[in-house]
């Protein structure tokens, strides 16, 4: 989604707050799946540093997630 807004790992670590280099790592690592638990809070920030907002839809077992991304449209995930 980073790149589908056209945002470096630069502009994007700026964007959140965080520092060029520990900021890339982070990104990088994120993207690739290596940090398996976020926070949600990063999450919501991350999509709204995207241009997208989310919504959840409650299921009898668990929430889906649905990411809307104004670049692609509605995203389940």
């Amino acid at each position: 989604m980073r790149e589908e807004s056209g945002l470096s790992q630069a502009t994007f670590a700026e964007r959140i707050g965080l520092s060029l280099k520990s900021g890339k790592g982070y990104i990088s690592h994120l993207e690739k799946g290596r940090i398996k638990n976020p926070r949600i809070g990063t999450i919501l920030l991350f999509l709204r540093v995207c241009g997208a907002s989310w919504v959840v839809r409650l299921r009898r077992t668990c929430p889906t997630f649905y990411i809307y991304s104004e670049v692609r449209g509605e995203i389940k995930t």
